[in-house]
């Protein structure tokens, strides 16, 4: 039990680091007052420099979904009596890992809870469970 609270506030706290707000204030800017005031990846349509702004943002979320946020949270040692029992552990633990990312990306706490959508974490996520539904979706 210690073990999935730790790894749910791990996950969460990965989701956590929005892309779009770290590339911001590495420029100097608060992406979250420009344009809509979300914390997305095309703060100002039409834009030369949104375009690969946008796609860094793309990149980093998706990689924070499915490379760290599921993956290397879930591998783990599960202590269970069968290997049924744990193969059984790990995917609720995956999924559980996937929310939180999923949350923390939504809610991040450093950032008065005003986050992104999610969704380009949501397609990290899903490709990291189960790569053809991502393949079947495009």
């Amino acid at each position: 039990m210690l073990e999935l609270g730790v790894k749910l506030l791990i996950a969460y706290l990965l989701g956590t680091l929005l892309g779009s707000l770290i590339l911001g204030r590495l420029r100097g800017v608060d992406i979250r007052s420009l344009g809509s005031g979300n914390a997305r990846g095309r703060p100002t349509p039409c834009a030369h420099r949104a375009k690969l702004f946008g796609f860094l943002v793309l990149a980093i979320d998706i990689a924070k979904g499915g490379g760290g946020g599921v993956v290397a949270l879930a591998v783990g040692n599960v202590a269970a009596a069968s290997a049924s029992i744990r193969k059984f552990r790990r995917e609720w633990l995956t999924v559980a890992c996937g929310f939180a990312v999923i949350v923390g990306h939504v809610y991040p706490v450093w950032f008065d809870f005003r986050g992104g959508k999610g969704a380009a974490t949501v397609v990290g996520v899903v490709a990291a469970m189960d790569g053809i539904a991502i393949a079947a979706a495009a």
